[in-house]
């Protein structure tokens, strides 16, 4: 038995449960995805399809969870043709501090479970620029500025080989430069304040590369995603993020040069 899921516009995650090795992805999400809300309607769409092509399986269950709170179950009676039962989810999430998780359920044979988990909805900011944007730590980085709903995507490595193969999410990182999750201090501390503020959770890109001139963060003519450049790194980042199309703002700081 397999599931095809085909993701239409999210970067979501499923957790196999109970050996549920069957479970196969067209394209592997990751834990704990970002979703960039709507500021007009402060909602996030969530739309995805798949399918089921074991005939032993009569029905799937979708549950949507807001932290423990069940905010929907959607039941499909699977229909064979030539093998295989589709099903499709078009659900919006609210921002705010909620994690959602999904759970699927296949009834037939016997029963086989599994689950998306960890999403929030909010707003993102990209950081761009020179040293004073990597604002890298001179002192002990205060910890009451991190919390579960900051978060970042990739590496801001300088190495376009680490910026390919770094395709997680990850807590915010104030305190360590051009690492997984790497944001900078004031960035750190800039998105608790705007999360404490207004509720929202708060997703940080920084790509900045200190001692480089504003030349050097210009794209590549024809190749805007060449990771061998400041630019085309936090592009690509944003892009394998699915959030390239959804940033609340861009903060650039150059810096002396």
């Amino acid at each position: 038995m397999r599931i095809r899921v085909y993701f239409v516009s999210l970067f979501l995650i499923f957790i196999c449960n109970n050996g549920f090795s069957q479970l196969n992805l067209v394209d592997e999400p990751k834990q704990g995805a970002f979703l960039a809300q709507d500021p007009t309607t402060g909602k996030a769409l969530l739309e995805f399809s798949g399918s089921v092509d074991d005939s032993r399986y009569s029905k799937l269950y979708i549950k949507v969870f807001q932290a423990n709170k069940l905010l929907s179950n959607i039941a499909y009676n699977l229909k064979f043709s030539n093998g295989i039962s589709g099903f499709n989810l078009k659900t919006y999430l609210a921002a705010g501090k909620f994690v959602y998780r999904f759970e699927f359920e296949l009834i037939g044979k016997d029963t086989l479970k599994s689950n998306i988990d960890g999403i929030i909805v909010g707003d993102v900011y990209i950081i761009q620029g020179q040293s004073n944007a990597v604002a890298s730590s001179y002192s002990t980085y205060d910890n009451n500025y991190l919390d579960t709903f900051l978060r970042s995507f990739g590496t801001s490595s300088t190495n376009g080989n680490s910026t390919l193969v770094d395709l997680s999410w990850h807590p915010i990182n104030p305190s360590q430069v051009y690492r997984s999750g790497s944001v900078g201090q004031w960035a750190g501390v800039m998105a608790k304040q705007l999360l404490d503020s207004s509720g929202i959770p708060i997703c940080l890109l920084n790509g900045a590369v200190g001692g480089t001139r504003i030349t050097q963060h210009q794209p590549t003519t024809g190749n805007h995603e060449n990771v061998g450049t400041i630019y085309g790194r936090l592009l690509y980042r944003s892009k394998a993020a699915k959030l390239d199309k959804k940033i609340r703002g861009i903060l650039y700081f150059q810096g002396e040069s």
